[in-house]
């Protein structure tokens, strides 16, 4: 800092060195469980009003975004994880933040805690907030098929035809829910209407678990009756095409 007077003949200039430093919150701890359905895992050391960020390593390799919360204390516990069911080593790490006179300060990364949980239960999950899912019971996952446009033309005068592929474009497929009480149909059908994308998490195939899905709904909300009697039972079909 350089400080000096000016308005009259001459000035005098002054100057001093100061050091500003600011020490980032510090590096929370992790814990998970696969004793619950789907596992969950847990932050502590926090220090209440900070952001904390949890993220999960479901393929072994790639880090992706759990959920992003403020921290009520100095402890988080059993944030949901409903993808990380995959029968096969899942991990999470943590790191909380808090801004200082407008800058930014983030903790170290948490050590990885690392579980591996049994394949179960049939979800559709927040897009936004991994953590946030739904429980939805699936009576039928239909046939699947590649996106693909394919067309076939005949030029005249040609001895064949021509087909045209574009390039393949993920999946898309059917499901029909099923739903015991109205409010389960309720709250299906809502989440439906207020998630444009969304995970799906399929149940296991013996005991195997089976790849959840990014997808869109590609057909309109409906359902029908389980079976023609005074039940509250009900189907709820969808199409779905997988997202990038």
């Amino acid at each position: 800092m350089r400080v000096w007077q000016t308005g009259g003949v001459s000035r005098t200039l002054s100057s001093a060195a100061f050091t500003v430093s600011w020490t980032p919150p510090a590096t929370p701890t992790v814990t998970a469980s696969s004793a619950t359905t789907p596992p969950t895992v847990s932050v502590s050391g926090l220090t209440a009003g900070n952001t904390v960020e949890v993220e999960q390593r479901l393929d072994g390799i790639n880090w992706t975004p759990l959920t992003t919360r403020v921290a009520a204390g100095t402890s988080i516990a059993g944030i949901p994880s409903p993808l990380a069911a995959t029968g096969s080593t899942v991990s999470f790490r943590a790191r909380q933040a808090t801004t200082v006179d407008g800058v930014l300060m983030q903790s170290a990364w948490s050590s990885v805690a690392s579980i591996t949980a049994t394949p179960a239960g049939c979800y559709v999950v927040d897009d936004g907030d991994r953590s946030v899912y739904l429980d939805a019971p699936m009576e039928s996952d239909g046939p699947r098929e590649i996106v693909q446009s394919v067309s076939v033309t005949y030029g005249l005068g040609a001895s064949s035809a021509r087909v045209d592929r574009t390039p393949e474009a993920g999946e898309r497929g059917t499901v029909v829910w099923v739903t015991t009480t109205a409010a389960e149909r309720d709250a299906l059908l809502a989440w439906l209407d207020a998630h444009a994308v969304f995970w799906i998490v399929f149940p296991p195939e013996d005991g195997l678990a089976t790849a959840a899905k990014r997808v869109a709904r590609t057909t309109p909300r409906s359902w029908e009756r389980l079976a023609q009697v005074a039940i509250p039972h009900r189907l709820i079909p969808m199409s779905w095409v997988e997202q990038p």
